[in-house]
C-alpha cells in the first residue's frame, strides 16, 4: 500500500506504506481549511503533468461540503481544476442529495457538476428541496 499526501497548493509528498491522500486548500474568504481525503487501492501523482490519479475502490470525503463519493477511478487535473470520477460513481451530500452515474465531473472553480451515463443506462439524481429560497444541490 502507498500513502500520498497531496496539497493542491502544489506541494506533494509520498509515503510507501499506506493508500491515502489528503488535499488541503485554504479559503481566504471564510478562513476555513478545506480538506479532501482520498482513499484507494493505488494512487499516482504526476507533478510534471499536474495529474493525480486514484485507482480501485476509490472513496473521497470532502467534509466541508458534506460530500462522500465512491468510484472505480478518480483523477484530479490541476491545470483544468476538475475532478473526474469514473466507473460506478455514487456521490452523496449530507446524506440527502445523491447522484449515481458512470462518470461525474466536478468543476472546482465553477461549483458545477456534469454527470454522464453508459449508453444503455441513465444518470440518477435525488435531492431534497427545502422551503428556503436558497436551495443548493451539491454546493
Amino acid at each position: 500500500m502507498r500513502t500520498l499526501l497531496l496539497f493542491l497548493s502544489i506541494i506533494t509528498f509520498s509515503f510507501p506504506e499506506y493508500s491515502f491522500a489528503e488535499s488541503v486548500t485554504y479559503n481566504k474568504l471564510t478562513n476555513q481549511v478545506k480538506n479532501i481525503i482520498i482513499e484507494s487501492d493505488r494512487q499516482i501523482s504526476d507533478a510534471s503533468n499536474g495529474v493525480f490519479s486514484a485507482i480501485g475502490n476509490v472513496k473521497i470525503n470532502y467534509p466541508v461540503r458534506g460530500i462522500i463519493a465512491t468510484s472505480d477511478q478518480a483523477k484530479y487535473l490541476r491545470t483544468e481544476r476538475k475532478i473526474i470520477l469514473i466507473g460506478d460513481v455514487e456521490v452523496t451530500q449530507k446524506g440527502l442529495n445523491s447522484i449515481s452515474a458512470e462518470e461525474v465531473i466536478f468543476f472546482v472553480d465553477d461549483n458545477r457538476i456534469l454527470a454522464n451515463s453508459k449508453s444503455d443506462d441513465q444518470v440518477l439524481t435525488k435531492f431534497i428541496l427545502n422551503s428556503d429560497s436558497q436551495d443548493k444541490i451539491f454546493y
